[in-house]
């Protein structure tokens, strides 16, 4: 029994708080900046909630794939292989036309002389959305790292649904995947960090013109690492899909519902003054996430309670359908708004010209993500699908 898609609306409320919270956490690097120079006032919380939101992406991205594609893997090898088809053209459409515009657009600000000192290797990677596989993601359009991140997800999905939809007791891999997974990381990076910073230079950074820093490519941006996000999203959907049907338990749902979001709350306002921050530091700014996350997630689609209801309203619904326009034209609209520097003593008077250029780069960024998704995106989409998607 398929249950009430409304079941899920949060999820696209989700979506929104994710997008809205990177633009706002880039906004305040931008425009809250001192005059002097040196970090901002608000650099550590600005980075932390960056975090969370794509984190919150990653999460989401893995429970909405599978809960819509995951049982579609079965079958004799022609249904398989036409599923597959099916599903990487829906990503495809979903991904690549509105990151091309974003190519185009970038192109004339961003593209450096660097680009051609290493034309074919960077021009594939941009071409085939591979710049974070291979550590080439800040030669120029500042999106494209989360965006071909996105696209190595679509490809592990399918050997990682067929392993998830034969998990037995789902809600308790979810358990005990959401402990093992960061102590892993931890450990890893702790014990074994400077030998893989080696490795990764060596094999994967170019120059600093093209290749983020070797200890930041392996502790954010790789794409291997960020799967675990993905996996969590997955198994939590699974979890669901098995209890979708029982009564919601209100007396566990609560307190877990309260923990996931002072967890979430913690590390992004007070991971410094409570030292989480140090003692995290490896693993914050990915997977230290995505079991309050996951949980999160299920509380919400198993109960509708006040959150539920807030997520589901029409703004953050609304929110959540623009929500990958958001992110890729807030880049472009915090050039457009030169930040006044602040004077070393921070006041409110002061700070008041960067918090107008933030509500004004909110505004701008989600009329233009608007006019993006349905000019742009939404269109796309559906003609790609129809055109390749043809009995």
């Amino acid at each position: 029994m398929k249950p009430d898609a409304s079941a899920l609306a949060p999820l696209t409320g989700l979506r929104g708080v994710a997008a809205y919270s990177v633009l706002l956490a880039h906004a305040l690097e931008t425009f809250f900046v001192y005059q002097q120079g040196g970090p901002t006032p608000f650099h550590g919380t600005a980075f932390r909630l960056a975090y969370f939101g794509m984190s919150l992406f990653f999460v989401l991205s893995g429970f909405v794939l599978f809960y819509n594609y995951g049982h579609r893997f079965q079958g004799g090898i022609r249904p398989a292989a036409r599923a597959v088809y099916h599903f990487f053209v829906a990503r495809f459409a979903r991904l690549y036309p509105l990151y091309a515009a974003g190519l185009i657009a970038a192109a004339p600000h961003d593209l450096p002389e660097v680009f051609h000192q290493h034309r074919w290797r960077v021009l594939l990677s941009y071409v085939t959305l591979t710049q974070s596989w291979i550590n080439t993601e800040i030669a120029f359009f500042p999106p494209d790292w989360s965006i071909s991140t996105g696209w190595f997800f679509y490809f592990a999905f399918v050997p990682a649904a067929l392993l998830v939809r034969r998990l037995p007791r789902p809600l308790l891999c979810l358990v005990l995947y959401a402990a093992i997974a960061p102590l892993s990381v931890f450990a890893l990076f702790r014990f074994q960090g400077a030998a893989l910073e080696a490795l990764v230079h060596e094999h994967i950074f170019i120059d600093a013109a093209v290749s983020s820093p070797s200890h930041w490519w392996m502790t954010y941006l790789a794409p291997p690492l960020r799967l675990l996000e993905f996996v969590a999203g997955m198994l939590t959907a699974r979890a669901y899909l098995s209890l979708r049907d029982r009564p919601a338990n209100g007396a566990a749902i609560t307190p877990v519902l309260a923990a996931s979001l002072t967890w979430c709350a913690t590390l992004v306002f007070l991971a410094e003054t409570t030292g989480i921050d140090t003692l995290l530091s490896e693993v914050l700014p990915n997977i230290a996430y995505a079991p309050a996350l996951a949980a999160l997630m299920l509380c919400l689609c198993l109960r509708r309670g006040w959150l539920h209801r807030a997520l589901a309203s029409p703004p953050l619904l609304f929110m959540g359908e623009i929500s990958y326009s958001v992110y890729m034209w807030s880049f472009f609209v915090q050039r457009l708004l030169p930040p006044l520097p602040l004077r070393a003593g921070f006041t409110l008077i002061e700070a008041l010209p960067a918090i107008s250029d933030t509500i004004v780069d909110a505004v701008l960024t989600t009329a233009l993500a608007y006019g993006s998704y349905r000019i742009i995106e939404s269109p796309a989409r559906r003609l790609i699908r129809r055109t390749l998607s043809a009995p």
